[in-house]
């Protein structure tokens, strides 16, 4: 009897310690949960029971944080917590959360910056805006903004390249995305405080950039780069300063890169045949650079090249002119590799307009957003089955047991 004391009360600890259990299906992972299983008790209310009901005659599971639902704004703001309602000037006129019939769908926000390459790659992949035309929900909007004071001119281009890829797909979908001429530092609301408040610390977070050094110039260069994708390459950069060899465009084995970063142009074989060369040619790693006027691209493999093993990193930058002049001239160039911290890019408005972070975004494709929007469906089709009243399904009616029973003691 003592020993089944002891276990009650630590099955009561565990209970008691083991709630709120969240649950989330995000694209990625991460610490953000969409969906909180509440059991504990409500610090707010103490004549509530040990459950959070929603309603006075209905007992209904809450699926969302109750902590500081209608936020002040000066607390700042957790996942889960209500989004207060805003206005947005786009394109089209005024967009306006909550809208005036009410909630009926989710809303994805998500603010661009020229200076990742990342998202430079997410807007200019066709894949990546076929994937967004393709999968997104009927019942997800999306709300376009940029950080940088050419904010008006991004939002052109980016109604142009979204519009584009929909006449090509036969897809019409600019009634639920919309486009803000303003930047995120003049929206004059609440929006600017989640992405700088969220900022995103996982993988393609941040701005991932090379630093270009010589003893010729008075000041390093600065570029954005975007590594090869994370599952094809699994060399990472060191944090040091390697020596930078010009290797043509990298279709062919060269022993001056030996121990250096190659310095490779884009085009004339495929991104898998220059890292091989250069790791056969005992390079340290691989810059491959788009030429102006092109976009930088996802490094990838294609098919079998996917199946030989690769160890050295790489990753690909726009041409820098004092660069190519640096290396011509035979002047030493350094490079080295570092991450800037950066507001959060995404962040998500579930139908019940609970607030909600992002999965990481493992590579560049807008089908992220689109599992989001769907997670959020399926989060709400789940709550409404929860309302539902439960059905009773009879297993044995009226029915005589046979056999003996045994009472078992302990």
């Amino acid at each position: 009897m003592i020993w089944v004391q002891i276990v009650s009360v630590i099955f009561c600890i565990l209970v008691k310690t083991a709630f709120p259990v969240e649950a989330s299906a995000r694209a990625g992972g991460g610490k953000l949960s969409m969906v909180t299983l509440d059991y504990t008790k409500d610090d707010e209310d103490s004549s509530l029971s040990s459950f959070n009901f929603v309603g006075n005659a209905e007992k209904i599971i809450n699926f969302r944080s109750r902590r500081n639902f209608y936020q002040n704004t000066v607390e700042g703001f957790e996942p889960g917590d209500g989004a207060p309602g805003f206005q947005v000037k786009t394109l089209d006129g005024e967009f306006v959360y909550p809208p005036p019939s009410g909630l009926n769908f989710s809303l994805i926000v998500h603010a661009f910056t020229n200076k990742s390459a990342f998202l430079e790659c997410l807007w200019t992949s066709q894949s990546s805006l076929t994937d967004f035309i393709q999968y997104l929900p009927e019942s997800a909007h999306v709300l376009f903004l940029s950080f940088d004071d050419t904010a008006a001119r991004d939002a052109l281009w980016m109604k142009e390249q979204i519009q584009r890829m929909g006449m090509y797909r036969g897809k019409d979908i600019l009634s639920r995305v919309h486009f803000s001429p303003v930047p995120v530092y003049a929206l004059g609301n609440w929006i600017p405080a989640v992405l700088y408040s969220w900022g995103c610390s996982g993988h393609n977070c941040g701005l991932a950039q090379v630093l270009f050094t010589s003893t010729e110039w008075d000041m390093p260069v600065v570029a954005k780069r975007l590594d090869a994708r994370y599952d094809w390459l699994m060399g990472h950069w060191d944090q040091r300063s390697y020596s930078l060899v010009d290797a043509g465009d990298g279709c062919k084995p060269t022993a001056t890169v030996a121990a250096a970063v190659a310095w490779v142009s884009e085009g004339n074989c495929s991104f898998f045949v220059k890292v091989k060369n250069m790791a056969d040619s005992k390079a340290a790693g691989v810059l491959v650079y788009a030429p102006l006027g092109s976009p930088i691209q996802d490094m990838n493999c294609e098919g079998e090249e996917c199946y030989t093993l690769l160890s050295i990193p790489a990753s690909m930058v726009h041409v820098e002119p004092a660069v190519v002049r640096a290396l011509l001239d035979m002047q030493p160039v350094n490079v080295s590799f570092q991450y800037t911290p950066a507001p959060s890019f995404f962040f998500g408005i579930d139908q019940q307009g609970a607030l909600a972070e992002m999965g990481w975004f493992l590579y560049p494709t807008f089908r992220f957003i689109s599992w989001q929007a769907q997670w959020f469906d399926f989060s709400e089709e789940l709550q409404a089955q929860l309302r539902s009243p439960a059905q009773v399904v009879t297993v044995f009616d009226k029915v005589v047991m046979q056999g003996t029973a045994e009472l078992l003691l302990l």
